[in-house]
């Protein structure tokens, strides 16, 4: 019993000196002189994006894209970097980056930003940023940092240390929250250099909270516990965070654009700033009454408001044919001027009671902004609640009070459109419609791979398992995950009819032969780690390290020696499993390894005539060589396959 009661602080002083330790570490990171390490990042990381994806070429995304690009590297990033944009031809709504220079936008964001070029502005430039910082430098020294770090406390506790199991288990959990904080920070970085220097490049700073606005309509919020292991901060203090560089920024923007309407991107968007809706029973009224706290930016004329209702997440028919959608859903529409922060007051919307039908009454409701026929913001789900209306149901019209509006300006109450997430040019749906009618029909998705990104015809569905209805006919379905292969899929929906259907996604493989080749820019690397950052959550050093917290195969082990005697041969190499083989992690001063050529970062593929693909595959074929010996180790390097020749050593 006594000893139970010390292991609570016992952890947690461990915890808590584990995680100091690691954010010592990241604050105190030296990064390689040389850019040797970035360019190898940015092959390894190609290789892994492009698997199994074609490229977009040819195409009007690919010349706006490349115009925004070039004037975002040429007004402040000198990094000497092949600097390369690609656009992949898949339907994930994403962007990421590699080091080196190369930014990848897919197929997904590339119909999201349509040919808005400040809405491409503020995508490139936070990924340009990403790889000008060197932030995928940072997390993968850290990554290989802290598998040092519970390899040496393992090795402590197996040598009889009892207080090296705690200090290993509380490392182990620190340094993964650490390293998720660590890259959560990075995010808040690129948003802010990426917006310092759009500014420069001619596209108006408010073009970064436009697109925060939009990704968090398309994606949804994390919840502030989620956010603290996730390695991407909730879209709300992204907002937070960039707004401290904004002042610097516009006035950057306006001294050398200062007429916007000649700038490269254009006069500045409409962005609005939604708060918490507060909701309140009207009774007297015969009306649920909606304060919406709220301002905008660069807004001239009045917005739209749209309100959507659900009920078990489920879309609310109207019980009064003036507030439903063409769907016969329940929609509310109405119009107000957005204020200034410094002039608002909350607009105040009334819904009568008489839109709904009586088992109606509570519900959950999503309000959306509108300018001009593309959205906005929107607001967080909210609970409302109808007073019950006795008697025949009450005619009333919709009325929002807020500052001075035209009422000539209004729009009428009964508009029949449903919001939509509509950058210029494409619509996103932002929810699904379940079976209604028996004119429609129910598709129900499930996949291997929870979370999968689901698209029918070409249209974004939300991520699986789901259920949604269409319209009867054939429909192609394509269900895409990073790091599987697209499921693509002709179904046939009937009407009434609910269809099932299952996609079975298949990791992507890349052959040797499917490395591309490396960039002509190559200075020599320096002798550091080096590895793959993606931001997808397929980044192949989030792969192979989550793969080594469960596989001690894929431990950072030394190489041949790693159960040797002090007859066995010993070349002094550190690694672990790659992709295609061993993957070295260090190498011993004056090891014959380091002699031969052999580089942090080169992976080993072969030796002689031999493939090896696990530590155990090159012990089997190193530890019996005789100190003297010579092998011939075949290895890649910048993605192409080299050898050299290595004189076996005595075991030290």
């Amino acid at each position: 019993m006594c000893h139970s009661r010390s292991w609570g602080p016992r952890f947690l002083l461990f915890i808590v000196s584990s995680m100091l330790s690691s954010m010592v570490f990241s604050q105190n990171l030296t990064l390689p002189a040389d850019y040797g390490i970035d360019l190898q990042l940015a092959e390894v990381g190609r290789s892994h994006i492009m698997a199994g994806n074609a490229e977009i070429t040819g195409t009007a995304a690919n010349e706006t894209g490349d115009e925004v690009f070039h004037r975002l590297i040429s007004a402040g990033f000198d990094q000497p970097f092949p600097w390369k944009l690609t656009l992949v031809n898949n339907g994930v709504v994403n962007a990421s980056s590699t080091a080196g220079g190369k930014v990848y936008v897919h197929g997904g964001m590339v119909s999201l930003l349509g040919q808005n070029k400040g809405m491409w502005a503020a995508v490139l430039s936070h990924e340009a940023a990403h790889t000008a910082r060197r932030h995928q430098v940072r997390v993968y020294l850290q990554e290989v940092f802290n598998q040092r770090m519970i390899a040496y406390y393992r090795a402590r506790a197996a040598a009889g240390d009892k207080n090296a199991t705690w200090s290993l288990i509380g490392f182990a959990t620190a340094s993964k929250v650490a390293l998720k904080k660590l890259e959560r920070e990075q995010e808040h970085d690129a948003d802010q250099q990426g917006m310092l220097q759009m500014a420069k490049a001619g596209y108006h700073p408010d073009y970064v909270f436009a697109l925060h606005h939009l990704l968090l309509m398309r994606t949804g919020e994390q919840s502030r516990f989620g956010a603290f292991f996730s390695d991407h901060p909730r879209w709300e203090t992204r907002d937070q965070r960039s707004d401290r560089v904004y002042s610097d920024a516009l006035a950057e923007f306006y001294r050398l654009w200062p007429d916007p309407a000649a700038s490269p991107g254009g006069l500045a968007p409409v962005v609005a700033f939604v708060g918490q809706p507060e909701e309140k029973e009207n009774k007297a009224t015969h009306s649920a009454d909606i304060s919406i706290p709220m301002y905008c930016r660069n807004s001239t004329k009045p917005v739209d408001f749209i309100v959507t209702f659900a009920k078990d997440n489920h879309p609310v028919k109207a019980a009064d044919p003036k507030f439903s959608d063409k769907d016969g859903n329940l929609t509310f529409h109405d119009r107000a001027d957005c204020l200034e922060k410094n002039e608002t007051i909350p607009v105040l919307l009334h819904v009568p009671a008489s839109a709904v039908s009586a088992h109606d009454r509570s519900l959950k409701a999503t309000a959306y902004v509108e300018s001009e026929g593309n959205l906005i913001a929107s607001s967080k789900v909210f609970d409302i609640h109808f007073p019950v209306v006795m008697g025949a149901h009450l005619a009333q019209e919709a009325r929002v009070h807020t500052g001075p509006v035209d009422p000539a300006s209004r729009t009428d109450t009964a508009q029949t459109k449903s919001p939509s997430v509509t950058p210029q040019p494409s619509t996103v749906s932002t929810h699904t419609t379940p079976a209604t009618s028996e004119n429609e029909g129910t598709l129900s998705v499930t996949a291997s791979k929870a979370g999968a990104d689901i698209f029918v015809d070409s249209t974004g569905r939300g991520n699986a398992p789901t259920s949604f209805t269409l319209k009867p006919g054939r429909h192609s379905v394509q269900v895409a995950l990073d790091g599987y292969k697209d499921w693509v899929q002709e179904i046939s929906v009937e009407a009434g009819e609910t269809t099932n259907v299952t996609a079975n996604l298949l990791p992507v493989t890349t052959t040797l032969a499917e490395t591309p080749a490396a960039t002509t820019l190559s200075p020599k690397p320096n002798d550091r780690a080096v590895g793959s950052y993606i931001e997808s959550p397929t980044s192949p050093v989030r792969q192979e390290y989550a793969s080594s917290q469960t596989k001690n195969e894929n431990k950072p082990v030394p190489v041949a020696n790693s159960s040797a005697s002090d007859s066995d041969g010993w070349i002094g190499v550190t690694g672990i499993t790659g992709a295609y083989g061993i993957i070295i992690t260090d190498l011993a001063s004056d090891g014959p390894a380091r002699v031969a050529g052999l580089k942090i970062a080169d992976t080993i593929i072969g030796v002689d005539d031999t493939s090896v693909k696990t530590i155990q595959m090159m012990d089997a074929v190193t530890n019996p060589r005789a100190p003297g010996s010579k092998m011939k180790s075949s290895y890649i390097r910048n993605g192409i396959a080299s050898e050299t020749t290595v004189t076996v050593q005595r075991h030290h």
